[in-house]
């Protein structure tokens, strides 16, 4: 493979480059959740940009880096640079800093992307609907345009590889998705959420780093000979799923575009002293005082806003001791129910399982919220109204959990909306009539034993 060229691009450099979106290339699909999140981003490391001092040898502090773009120079166009992975980052990059320049009214900044034309309908729609989400966060923004056009075009940088041979190109580009380093969604949080930890030369918050870091690692070594999750599969299957349903958003497939859910609010002299984040600051301080032998306590919910750096950490702690107290530890009160769900024939089958994480999701909730208190009867009610799906239908897809939880009488609205217990319990399961479902014997007998299942629904 011949990579004729490699080096690091601040953003001014790459979009004045003579860059091209060739016809193989897929329209622009980002959305308003992935503009807006870039955003926050730039608009976060300009903060830390600005508050470093002048002498700062901190590289995280000084330029923000923001992966690599593979561009192929085709001999039939030598002019011409096509972009074969980052179109969707170099188009939003084009939005946000044309935006910028005609709000400091700068005529001296190069895009090279403005004057194409494109034929896509998704790729105009997308790219019309985020000009205006951009042009909405950029009139309200709490960074001066001119600072953070500065910031972008000259403290961001991007890595460019430029190749001669397409299939070269291509195949660079799969070889670094196949390996994945730094792509990872729980990797890239890691590496935020360290960042955004108080650095320096104290050796108290260097110890508490170094602990954060050895439990993550313990979490991403777990396989299934150990007990709990793998860090991955805790993200993915419940702990952004069930962030995700309580925005309203979708719970299919965690990827990096989904990051945003697990990043928070940065405590700074500017967000310290809001009203709420002055509540959550005092909760935390509360619930440290009361930490023993350097256990983190969590004081909020699953599914409310994260305080970044060490608060992400301890919130992952508190979701894997939720995860060990409920199907690990094997409490009484949930024993012959959890058999019930590791044993029956079809559990193994890609429907049941996801069933089973739409149930498992319900119950981590109510745990969250309730703790132990009148558990078995809250499980049965998770037990009814998730596997109700898997009874109900021969067949189960991943929109079928996902329709269920966004509904608007979802089990898991009423558990967030819940002040007591007693309101998660009077939910009521609407009574099978009839059963779709093979290989459930188990869970039929189950429904009846609870007086959910008709005794013709066989």
């Amino acid at each position: 493979m011949t990579i004729t060229l490699k080096d690091v691009k601040t953003v001014a450099e790459c979009l004045q480059l003579p860059l091209a979106i060739p016809n193989y290339q897929r329209p622009y699909t980002w959305q308003e959740k992935h503009v807006n999140q870039l955003l926050d981003d730039l608009v976060l490391h300009h903060k830390r940009y600005a508050d470093a001092p002048n002498n700062t040898t901190d590289q995280h502090a000084r330029v923000y880096r923001l992966g690599t773009v593979v561009l192929h120079r085709d001999n039939s166009d030598a002019d011409e640079l096509h972009i074969v992975d980052g179109q969707q980052r170099l188009l939003t990059f084009t939005l946000i800093v044309h935006r910028l320049a005609s709000l400091c009214d700068r005529k001296d900044v190069a895009l090279s992307l403005l004057a194409k034309t494109f034929d896509a309908p998704t790729t105009i729609r997308n790219l019309q609907h985020n000009a205006a989400v951009i042009e909405e966060r950029l009139s309200h923004g709490s960074v001066a345009a001119s600072d953070l056009l500065n910031f972008i075009l000259n403290r961001c940088e991007l890595i460019r590889v430029e190749l001669d041979d397409l299939g070269e190109a291509f195949q660079f580009f799969d070889a670094q998705n196949a390996r994945g380093k730094g792509l990872e969604p729980h990797d890239l949080l890691k590496a935020f959420h360290l960042r955004e930890m108080p650095s320096g030369n104290d050796d108290e918050q260097e110890t508490e780093k170094r602990r954060y870091v050895e439990r993550w690692e313990t979490h991403i070594k777990r396989d299934k000979d150990t007990s709990g999750p793998h860090l991955t599969r805790m993200m993915a299957d419940y702990l952004y799923r069930i962030r995700s349903w309580a925005q309203g958003g979708h719970g299919f497939y965690f990827n990096r575009h989904d990051i945003g859910l697990f990043k928070g609010i940065s405590v700074n002299a500017e967000t310290r002293g809001l009203p709420y984040v002055r509540s959550m600051l005092l909760l935390r301080g509360a619930a440290k005082a009361q930490a023993a032998d350097n256990q983190p306590v969590y004081p909020f919910l699953l599914d409310q806003p994260i305080l970044n750096g060490a608060g992400f950490f301890d919130y992952i702690e508190q979701a894997y001791r939720h995860y060990q107290a409920l199907f690990i530890d094997e409490q009484q009160a949930l024993k012959g129910l959890l058999e019930l769900l590791n044993r029956y024939p079809g559990r193994y089958r890609t429907g049941d399982g996801y069933v089973r994480a739409l149930f498992d999701c319900a119950l981590l909730s109510y745990y969250d919220k309730f703790g132990a208190a009148h558990l078995e009867k809250a499980a049965e009610t998770c037990f009814l109204w998730s596997y109700r799906i898997r009874l109900t239908k021969s067949s189960v897809y991943i929109e079928a959990i996902n329709n269920a939880a966004r509904a608007e009488k979802s089990l898991l609205n009423v558990i967030r909306n819940a002040q007591l217990p007693e309101q998660v319990l009077a939910y009521r399961v609407p009574v099978l009539k009839a059963v779709e479902a093979s290989k459930v014997d188990a869970l039929k007998e189950k429904f009846r034993d609870l007086g959910y299942l008709k005794q013709e629904a066989e």
